[in-house]
């Protein structure tokens, strides 16, 4: 505006409207920017929290379920791995087989016999043909690994020495007794035997346990205690 273009009331008024309504603008401008701003900054935790608690879920639920699969199967091929015993006879039947005192052979299919005890003791003679002195006890266990008992009527046990094998006189006394007349289904009996035996004869001890006309006889041998 110039010095000759006065002002009039009418470019006053004009001047006026136009910087209100520059303001208004501005102010509407103002006013949009911090609604998207606010409505922009409300919105960022939506997302955030929606995958979290997928990706949470999702794991655990795998983590659970791998190592409990994996586990209940690994007892099984460990249950199968356990060897059956060994309880195929040592020999024919009525056949002598000779056996260090140490072992436990099978005399019939399930049925082992083992010497589990010598012990040096005093003899005495209480029946007739018995002589006191020294003599040896035997401690003989039957075990049955069958699921049926098994008769033992017919075991008879005997004793030699030395290398002529001489036969050993048994004694019947306190310490003496006969195994049971069967052994139960899993079950080991036992029997107690006492023979005179020389010291200067235990070198070579031998004791011979029947069980049946089926099964062979063990002849349980080795040095014997003085």
């Amino acid at each position: 505006m110039t010095d000759d273009d006065p002002a009039t009331p009418e470019r006053t008024s004009r001047r006026r409207t136009w910087v209100i309504v520059g303001v208004a603008v501005v102010a509407l401008l103002a006013l949009t920017g911090f609604i998207l701003s606010a409505v922009l900054g409300g919105a960022k935790p939506g997302p955030t929290s929606s995958p979290s608690g997928a990706t949470t879920s999702s794991p655990t639920a795998t983590a659970l379920a791998s190592p409990t699969a994996s586990p209940s199967v690994s007892p099984s091929p460990s249950a199968s791995a356990a060897p059956a015993p060994d309880s195929t006879p040592v020999g024919k039947p009525m056949e002598e087989v000779p056996a260090p005192f140490e072992s436990t052979p099978a005399v019939e299919p399930g049925l082992t016999v083992a010497v589990t005890s010598i012990k040096a003791i005093k003899g005495t003679a209480d029946a007739p043909g018995e002589i006191a002195g020294p003599a040896l006890q035997f401690v003989v266990e039957f075990t049955n690994s069958t699921k049926k008992k098994m008769s033992l009527q017919q075991v008879a046990v005997n004793a030699d020495y030395g290398k002529d094998r001489t036969p050993a006189i048994e004694l019947e006394q306190e310490e003496s007794s006969m195994v049971p007349a069967e052994v139960g289904a899993g079950k080991t009996v036992k029997g107690s035997y006492v023979y005179n035996v020389p010291l200067e004869e235990r070198d070579l001890v031998r004791l011979l346990v029947f069980t049946s006309v089926d099964a062979p006889i063990i002849a349980f041998e080795g040095e014997g205690p003085r």
